[in-house]
This record gives structure tokens, sequence and C-alpha cells, in this order.
């Protein structure tokens, strides 16, 4: 705003409608301003702009190599999502200054869905099923992916008993009893419960839950 418009709205005095302070006319047009502000927030063209980014080659600095499966990736996005890869690429790894690693998955389950892990990394999105669910887990608990295994727990917490399959959940309840899952710091909502609670607790909740579910269907076969 230039001296002359400044001079002209410090002459002017405006008063508000519900107040008896008077207000100049600059400091209307700044509030005017301030009001008008807007955070915006596109994460679904961002999400687009990493997936793309995941399906080139371009750029990589990173071959990992699963079973006889090959993926591109780039070091710096590996080691933003997941702390088990900030470790490994970080100084006091030899991986740090490799270009191709290979990376131990005994579990076909969990080398088939590997590479939609890792755009997982990238996009921060994945389509999690009743039969990949579990697998999902054990990648997000092995490579230290929180959000994964939260979104994981929830997701069985959710779907225990759809289209029931006690194979199934006996499967999920070994998995989540037995393991030595990392406790999150973050938190997380479980589906019967609107409370916020630590993954942990959330864990234990579901472990309950699928006990439950267990030995119900046991008694009733």
């Amino acid at each position: 705003m230039d001296a002359n418009m400044t001079h002209l709205f410090n002459k002017t005095e405006i008063t508000q409608p519900k107040s008896d302070t008077p207000v100049t006319g600059e400091e209307l047009v700044e509030k005017t301003f301030n009001k008008a502000e807007k955070k915006l927030q596109d994460h679904s063209e961002l999400s687009e702009r990493m997936a793309d980014m995941f399906t080139k080659e371009e750029f990589s600095d990173v071959m990992i190599k699963v079973g006889d499966k090959r993926y591109s990736a780039h070091k710096i996005i590996l080691m933003n999502s997941s702390e088990y890869f900030c470790k490994m690429f970080g100084p006091d790894w030899k991986e740090q200054q490799q270009s191709a690693v290979t990376l131990n998955e005994d579990n076909v389950h969990c080398q088939r869905y590997f590479g939609e892990f890792v755009k997982y990394l990238y996009t921060g999105t994945v389509d999690i099923s009743l039969d990949s669910a579990l697998y999902y887990l054990m990648l997000a608990d092995k490579y230290l992916v929180e959000s994964l295994m939260k979104t994981c727990v929830k997701y069985m917490d959710e779907h225990f008993n759809a289209n029931p399959d006690t194979e199934r959940v006996y499967a999920w309840l070994c998995y989540l009893d037995c393991s030595s899952m990392s406790p999150a710091n973050e938190l997380v909502d479980t589906a019967s419960n609107e409370e916020q609670v630590t993954i942990s607790d959330c864990r234990f909740t579901v472990v309950k839950k699928l006990k439950d579910f267990v030995a119900w269907n046991f008694h009733s076969s």
C-alpha cells in the first residue's frame, strides 16, 4: 500500500458493528486479508506424484532385491518412512555406500506384497484385505513402519469377524500375541473405543477379541 493510500486509510475511522473500538481503514484491510488466508493441502496430488516417482528408475540410488524381484528405490524416501532403512543407510552400516541391497524375506507372502509395501513408503496408501493384512503387518513390524503397523492392527480389530475364518483369525492371533512387536509412541483409535490409546494397548485389546472369537468357534464346532 503506497503512502497516499496509507494516509487516506489512517484518516478514516470505521466502527465495527459489535464493538465500540474504532478501527482504522488500514487495520480493517489487514484483518480482511488475514481472514482470506487458507491452508491448501492437496495430498492426493502429492501421493500421485510420489507413486509416479516410485514407478520410475530415474534418480533412484538403490536396488532392493527380495526373492527374485528387484525394486528401484530412493534411499532418502526409504529412510524418511522407515526406522529400519534409516539405520541401514545411515553412517554406521555398510549399506550406506551400496547401490544394491538384498533383503531376506523367507515368507513367500511377504515377498509377494513387498512391492506394494515399498510403494506405501512413497505414498502412504495401501489396499489391505483379509488375505494381506497379516503380511503387511509383518513387513511393517520388521522394517519399523509404525503408521502401517497401526493401520494393520486397526484393520484386524474392525474385520476379524468379517467373512469369519477361524484359521485366518488364529494366524492373526498367533502373530499379535507371540511376536515382539515394538510398541509405538504415537496414538491409534480402536474400532470399539473412541479414546486414543497406544498401539501396544490396541494390540492387547485386539488379542483379547481374537482369543474370544477363536475360543467361541472351537467350542461351537
